[in-house]
């Protein structure tokens, strides 16, 4: 019993000692901003944020589908706190 008392105990302290990471998908509908004129479909839409330096560069999202919803998924850590925003053709927040 004791045996099997500490096998669980270093399953579940090792469960939380190691990073975990998740799959986390941004998504933006660029619809709107088509039928107002102010995004033009094959334009890049990127993500900038924490979990890559502020870089608006560095996540550049698809439309694969042509539908006008840019998607892009990250592998981020479990719990972190994430600040992000969209960027629309070359600089544009």
């Amino acid at each position: 019993m004791k045996k099997l008392l500490i096998l669980a105990l270093i399953i579940l302290v090792s469960a939380f000692s190691f990073p975990q990471n998740i799959n986390v998908t941004f998504q933006v509908d660029m619809g709107v901003q088509v039928q107002k004129g102010r995004f033009t479909i094959g334009d890049p839409v990127k993500v900038a944020g924490n979990f890559n330096g502020w870089n608006n560069g560095a996540d550049v999202m698809t439309d694969v589908d042509g539908d006008t919803i840019y998607t892009i998924t990250k592998t981020l850590n479990v719990g972190d706190t994430l600040f992000f925003k969209y960027i629309k053709g070359v600089d544009t927040w």
